[in-house]
């Protein structure tokens, strides 16, 4: 299936498809129940207008880490 078509399909916000497409095969650093979350305030931001752009997603996780006092790559 197409981005463009899932997309429109399940109603996610194709910029948010297309990066998380990308992300496939990385080993993840959140719990499910992060992870969960995380998708929660993309969703929130996406839905409140705010385009997410690769910067915003990139800084979002960021911040959402330095929140909740996860460790990641950026920190080094």
């Amino acid at each position: 299936m197409k981005i463009k078509r899932g997309s429109i399909n399940f109603a996610i916000p194709r910029s948010m498809l297309q990066i998380h497409i990308q992300s496939i095969g990385h080993e993840s650093f959140l719990t499910p129940e992060q992870d969960s979350g995380l998708y929660s305030r993309l969703f929130r931001l996406a839905n409140v207008g705010m385009p997410l752009t690769y910067d915003v997603y990139r800084n979002s996780v960021y911040t959402f880490c330095k929140q909740n006092h996860i460790r990641v790559p950026r920190d080094k």
